[in-house]
């Protein structure tokens, strides 16, 4: 299976001056997908090669975080291989903030799967561990260390449900759970 990347070329207005290029291109590098960036001031242009395409919109909101830069029209599109040999040039407008998820490229649903993993994880955390306040303060052991007694018919019960509860809602995602 080869691997396959996009390169796309943009005008770069802005740029004065050998640290604007180095600035530019350090932000750009820095964004999730990029690979890698080459940046010329003469002329002020941008060639990014990309793993999944980044839209216009997430570059330029990262260069005007750090100036008065602004990415602009691109001039073509090449697919290159892992071998770094060139497929038909492809020429249109990059600005592809509009499409979805692109087959053989979910890189974005990716990172939301993952992202919505944290907040499971997040949730399971803090049910589980509400949970574990009265399992330890219906715990003989927790009890006896305290010198308290507290006991109620159905007691054990309660403990033994409230327990099972932590052990699967809260340990769902370890044994492959999410997988």
């Amino acid at each position: 299976m080869q691997l396959r990347h996009m390169e796309h070329t943009y005008k770069v207005s802005g740029m004065t001056c050998d640290n604007c290029v180095q600035m530019v291109r350090k932000t750009l590098e820095s964004i999730d997908g990029v690979e890698s960036v080459v940046v010329t001031l003469e002329p002020p242009q941008a060639t990014l090669t990309m793993h999944h395409h980044v839209a216009t919109n997430t570059l330029n909101n990262a260069l005007q975080a750090i100036g008065d830069y602004r990415i602009s029209e691109a001039h073509t599109d090449h697919v290159k291989t892992k071998a770094n040999q060139e497929q038909p040039e492809v020429r249109h407008s990059m600005d592809h903030s509009q499409h979805g998820p692109q087959k053989g490229n979910d890189q974005h649903m990716h990172h939301d799967h993952h992202r919505m993993m944290i907040q499971d994880f997040k949730k399971r955390l803090w049910i589980s561990l509400i949970l574990t306040l009265p399992v330890l303060l219906l715990s003989p052991m927790i009890q006896s260390g305290l010198g308290v007694s507290w006991s109620f018919n159905g007691d054990s019960y309660l403990l033994f449900a409230l327990s099972s509860m932590i052990y699967f809602y809260g340990g769902f995602p370890f044994p492959g759970g999410y997988f």
